[in-house]
C-alpha cells in the first residue's frame, strides 16, 4: 500500500457564529471574551467531544462556544498515513464581542 503524508481535519469555523447566538444572559451581563477549545474530529467529520481548554470567565459564553461547534461544525476528516479517514483533534479560539448599537 502507498504511503501518503497524514492530513489533519480542516474546516471553516468562522461562518458559524451569528450575532444572534450570542446567549441573552450573558449579553444581559456585558459578558464577552475569548474562548479556547479541544474537539474531537470523528471520520465523520462531526465534532464528537468538545472541551474549554481557556475561559472567556463566562461560563454561559464557554458553554455557547462547544454547543454551536458540536451542532454545527462539519470537518473535512484527517487521514492517516496509510489513507484512511482516522479522528483528530483541532483546538480553535471563539471570541465573544460586544457590538455597539
Amino acid at each position: 500500500m502507498e504511503q501518503v503524508p497524514p492530513r489533519s481535519a480542516t474546516g471553516d469555523l468562522q461562518s458559524l457564529f451569528r450575532s444572534a447566538d450570542y446567549p441573552i444572559a450573558a449579553l444581559e451581563r456585558r459578558e464577552q471574551g475569548s474562548v479556547s477549545v479541544r474537539m474531537t474530529v470523528g471520520v465523520t467529520g462531526l465534532v464528537t467531544n468538545c472541551d474549554v481548554t481557556s475561559s472567556s470567565g463566562s461560563r454561559t459564553l464557554d458553554e455557547a462556544s462547544c454547543r454551536i461547534l458540536q451542532s454545527r461544525a462539519l470537518f473535512t476528516p484527517a487521514r492517516d498515513s496509510g489513507g484512511n479517514l482516522t479522528t483528530d483533534t483541532v483546538r480553535q479560539e471563539i471570541r465573544w464581542v460586544l457590538r455597539s448599537t
